[in-house]
């Protein structure tokens, strides 16, 4: 048999990967961002399997991160992040690079049988949103007039947002190891070094392969003249994170 049909088999269950049970799989979960794909990995029920039984996990985890750094997709949006203002504790969420309260602000106010609109929110496909579900309870409501006529202003965070965020984890840990499988084989590594590490993958043992790292010098030091955004992270003892986030310049 030549390389070129040379047979194709999924690393985990060794089946023959065919037309009929082919699946793109994308060695960083597209969740996290992930660009970097191959067909000839993992049959479509391996693929399943690992992703809803850790894929999942990391990708939840890391998507405070991949709001953060506005890292896209290659489809889909990430969720927004939910932060807290560290002042008051009022709720937001964050997206896009932007931040607006969890919960826009709506205010009636009955004047001379009049019911007067404060609406606020962070852009006009929000508002528009806003406003539709606003109609519902007030039909004579005309969104496109309250657009045209809002007024739009750019405000910036003045306080701290805190998050709070799970890092690691049994599930992320075999998720970043699948990771590393993945990537080994598509650089054509030997599949039998990886054979050690299906069994944990499958939850039938426990490996201590994967594990934090906390370097002792900084791995990016901005320039003088560079705006950067300050994460500070402070561990608490339940190994839950809370991320204060600044701006700095």
């Amino acid at each position: 048999m030549t390389e070129k049909n040379q047979m194709i088999t999924c690393f985990r269950c060794d089946c023959e990967i065919t037309s009929a049970n082919q699946t793109v799989e994308h060695i960083i979960p597209m969740a996290c961002g992930g660009r970097l794909k191959s067909k000839k990995l993992l049959c479509r029920n391996c693929n399943s399997f690992f992703g809803e039984k850790f894929d999942s996990e990391l990708a939840e985890q890391t998507n405070d991160l991949v709001n953060l750094l506005l890292i896209k997709r290659e489809k889909g949006t990430p969720p927004p992040i939910k932060a807290i203002l560290t002042s008051t504790g009022e709720h937001y969420r964050i997206y896009g690079g932007k931040a607006e309260k969890a919960h826009p602000e709506v205010k009636f106010d009955k004047e001379a049988n009049e019911i007067k609109l404060s609406v606020v929110s962070s852009d006009d496909k929000r508002m528009r949103l806003l406003l539709k579900q606003l109609k519902k309870r007030i039909p004579t409501i005309d969104v496109d007039e309250i657009l045209n006529s809002a007024t739009r202003q750019k405000d910036y965070m003045q306080e701290p947002l805190t998050i709070n965020s799970n890092v690691g984890g049994n599930g992320v840990f075999k998720s970043i190891t699948k990771i590393s499988i993945e990537y080994f084989l598509l650089k054509k590594g030997d599949k039998k070094f990886i054979i050690p590490l299906l069994p944990y993958l499958d939850g039938n043992m426990e490996l201590d392969v994967v594990w934090m790292h906390y370097p002792d010098e900084p791995i990016y030091t901005p320039e003088i003249t560079e705006v950067s955004n300050i994460i500070r992270l402070i561990r608490k003892s339940t190994r839950k994170n809370i991320i204060r986030i600044y701006r700095a310049i």
